[in-house]
Order: C-alpha cells, then sequence, then structure tokens
C-alpha cells in the first residue's frame, strides 16, 4: 500500500481542491514496481522532539538538515509542512522558515551549518510541563554545539543528546519565544553568564532606558518581549552606548534581549505603576 497527502497553498487560506480518482488508475497486476526514493542517499539530519513530561507518547518530532539546494524559505521539494496533531493531548512543534511558513521537515543552506539560528515555535492544547529534546543528532553533521534559547525565561540551555530543557507552558501557541542555535564551532554561546555592567535597562517615566557596553558591538538588536513570549519592542543597536527610547510599557514583567553577532545577554524588566 502507498499513501500521499495533498498539499493546496495556492490561494488564500482556506483553500479547498478537488482530487479525483477512476478506475483506470487501478493496478490490478503485482509486475509494476513501487516509487521509491532509494537510490538517493539520505541525508543526515537533527531530530528535536516536544512533548509532556507526564505522557511518554505525546512526543512531536521536528526534523532539520542542510542542503545544497535548500534556502531558508519553503521548498516543496526539501521541506515539509507541519500538520498540526489531531490528538489535542499532543503538542506541535515547528521551525518557522523565513517566510514565515511552519515546517515538520526544515532544510537549510550547507553555508549556514557553520552557525545559524532556527526560529521554533509549539502550539499546546493543554497545560503542562513540556520537554525539548534532541532525539537523533547524526554522526555525519559536523555539529559541536546545540543550544536551546528561551528568550522570555533568558535562558540558553545545551541540547547536545542527553540533555534537555524542561519548563510549564499554559495552552496556547509560542511562535516567537524559542530559539535553537546550531554550530559545528566548538564553543559556547557568549553572554551567557555576561557581567551585569555590558547590559543594563530600565523603565522609568514611560521611558525604556538602556545602557549598552559591549565593546566590540556588531549589528546589534534589542528585543522586548512580554511573558507570552510576544514581541513589542524590536530596535537595532549599531553603537555602545546609552539609549532612551519612549514606549507605553503597562504594569507586569518583560524580558530585554540584546543579540550582537555570539553576544546574548537577557534582562527582566518589572514595570510597576
Amino acid at each position: 500500500m502507498q499513501g500521499f497527502f495533498v498539499h493546496v497553498a495556492n490561494g488564500a487560506f482556506p483553500v479547498t481542491g478537488t482530487l479525483s480518482l477512476d478506475n483506470s488508475v487501478r493496478i490490478t497486476d503485482l509486475t509494476h514496481s513501487f516509487i521509491k526514493s532509494g537510490e538517493d542517499e539520505s541525508k543526515p539530519i537533527l531530530r528535536l522532539t516536544a512533548g509532556f513530561s507526564d505522557d511518554a507518547v505525546s512526543t512531536d518530532p521536528s526534523v532539520i538538515y542542510f542542503d545544497e539546494k535548500a534556502e531558508t524559505t519553503f521548498d516543496s521539494k526539501l521541506d515539509a509542512l507541519k500538520l498540526m496533531n489531531t490528538d489535542l493531548k499532543v503538542p506541535n512543534l515547528y521551525a518557522a522558515g523565513s517566510d514565515g511558513s511552519k515546517l515538520s521537515i526544515d532544510a537549510l543552506p550547507v553555508s549556514l551549518i557553520s552557525g545559524c539560528t532556527v526560529p521554533l515555535g509549539i502550539k499546546t492544547y493543554r497545560t503542562g510541563n513540556i520537554v525539548f529534546r534532541v532525539s537523533h543528532l547524526d554522526p555525519l553533521l559536523p555539529v559541536t554545539s546545540i543550544y536551546l534559547s528561551d528568550i522570555v525565561a533568558g535562558i540558553n540551555q545545551d541540547l547536545l543528546p542527553g540533555k534537555e530543557y524542561s519548563l510549564p507552558l499554559a495552552a496556547g501557541e509560542y511562535s516567537d519565544r524559542f530559539f535553537l542555535y546550531i554550530n559545528s564551532i566548538p564553543t559556547e554561546i557568549a553572554g551567557v553568564a555576561a557581567s551585569n555592567n555590558l547590559f543594563r535597562i530600565y523603565y522609568s517615566e514611560r521611558v525604556l532606558k538602556a545602557d549598552i557596553n559591549i565593546g566590540d558591538l556588531n549589528n546589534g538588536t534589542l528585543v522586548i518581549t512580554d511573558l507570552m513570549g510576544r514581541t513589542i519592542f524590536i530596535w537595532k543597536i549599531f553603537d555602545p552606548g546609552y539609549y532612551e527610547f519612549a514606549l507605553e510599557m503597562y504594569q507586569g514583567i518583560y524580558i530585554a534581549t540584546l543579540v550582537s553577532g555570539k553576544e546574548r545577554i537577557s534582562r527582566k524588566i518589572i514595570v510597576n505603576d
């Protein structure tokens, strides 16, 4: 038996289409060979999973690999779009393409294997403790470090096989909170234990004030997110110094993340009335 999916991508969502088959497509003898791709060598892959800690069979995988023909946008010949699980007890993990596509299989350019960031998304229908793991890392992939970054918690967790990241998540979709860092250079993410003097930020009288003292600041980005992972402010930072931004921020807790090259520093902002 052979099966296949039909994906209709032409038009505005929701898109409908009709697939019709008649008796002429039937095969009634056993002389026809099956269609297969066994002649092609399989690609070395990285398989990342997310699942509920209280349900061992609830894991949902996402696959990442590298190919000479790949782009960061969706390619129907190399990538696979994410089909959300119909079982509401299983979370939905996906990689995000640069065009906003949600991917269960994400092919990336070979040029990025030396160091890249893969945005991740996760959608859950129930509240629970989610565990991220790398369930498979092909030995042929020259990857030496893998980190999962949670920009809301300000945590960069080593995810090489045998390690994991666990956190409680409320039911919902998180599309701007988690990022996977893949590197072929044996080094840790700089800035995990950075000095407080490198980046200080606070909010006062409707003004966001930041003091940035990274000497080799390289095309930096300042991102402010709320505890739901939603981005409320983003700004390019090209030079160290003192910055002020007129910004309306309501009472609550926010995460400020400064990214520059391999530097990544997160700070918590508490806004009171």
